[in-house]
């Protein structure tokens, strides 16, 4: 089966440890990396002018698929997409050799190429955004499975299993606190990644990677207390020395991460933002 491509920047939280105190525990790369593409082969899909719920069910597939093995295909989501796989081309971060070749592929040959790459649809719930990030947890829990809008649903839901998200919660927090109880504490999603990330940031690019490496991830609004103290619990709660990754975030989001991170991590210096140093 074919499989797809994934490279992430990501902006990243990185508590300063002296080297003589690192965790021997910690991995030597502290996030996963995608295998190089099969037979030097990418197949570029071009979504730039798509609407974002296709884009975020184009992107969960290829997180979807890309657990499988190697990957060989780059969604284009964004215009400055073309120039990170012209750079990952000429790094030989794709491909070890200089073979490299591009086939141009359209969304609708996409999504029937790949048809049968997942079982799963999750339906998240317009009413409340934040049920994006937990049908993206579901989705990577579970395995073989894509986040779709509910226009989106009868078409790429056909003949699969639909798990329907909507009208279940009220609140972020309680559709947080689902996932939290039924995915993360399970030990279906991974213990040693934590995402803090808008459900609606940056036309969903990193969603791919969070479903490839079951990264549990979650926002807090600053004016949703119930919120903060979820992002509490589960930085409490979490695997000591945990990664945080970080993208697009509100000031309150970092200064959280940092401050309780740091009490979550051994033996930290001060870490500071622009504004200050906790």
């Amino acid at each position: 089966m074919p499989h797809i491509l994934t490279y992430v920047l990501v902006h990243v939280l990185v508590f300063p440890i002296s080297s003589s105190i690192v965790d021997p525990s910690w991995p030597p790369i502290l996030f996963p990396r995608s295998e190089f593409v099969a037979n030097c082969t990418v197949y570029e899909v071009d979504l730039q002018s798509l609407d974002v719920d296709t884009k975020l069910a184009a992107a969960t597939l290829q997180g979807a698929i890309n657990a499988a093995g190697h990957p060989e295909v780059y969604l284009l989501l964004a215009p400055w997409d073309t120039y990170w796989l012209n750079v990952f081309r000429a790094s030989g971060k794709i491909c070890p050799r200089v073979s490299y070749q591009a086939q141009p592929a359209a969304a609708a040959e996409y999504f029937a190429a790949y048809r049968n790459a997942y079982n799963t649809i999750v339906v998240y719930d317009p009413k409340l955004p934040d049920t994006i990030n937990v049908a993206t947890c579901i989705a990577a829990a579970i395995q073989y499975a894509i986040v779709v809008a509910p226009v989106n649903a009868s078409e790429l839901g056909m003949g699969k299993t639909v798990i329907d998200l909507r009208e279940r919660w009220t609140t972020p927090v309680e559709a947080y606190e689902y996932m939290y109880e039924t995915y993360f504490r399970t030990g279906r999603l991974n213990e040693s990644l934590i995402a803090y990330l808008h459900p609606t940031a940056n036309q969903h690019h990193l969603r791919d990677y969070l479903i490839r490496h079951r990264v549990v991830h979650f926002y807090a609004h600053a004016d949703d207390e119930d919120m903060q103290n979820f992002m509490k619990k589960i930085l409490n709660e979490s695997q000591p020395n945990n990664v945080p990754q970080d993208e697009y975030t509100s000031y309150y989001g970092v200064l959280a991460y940092v401050f309780f991170g740091s009490t979550h991590t051994k033996e930290l210096g001060p870490v500071c933002t622009r504004k200050s140093c906790i």
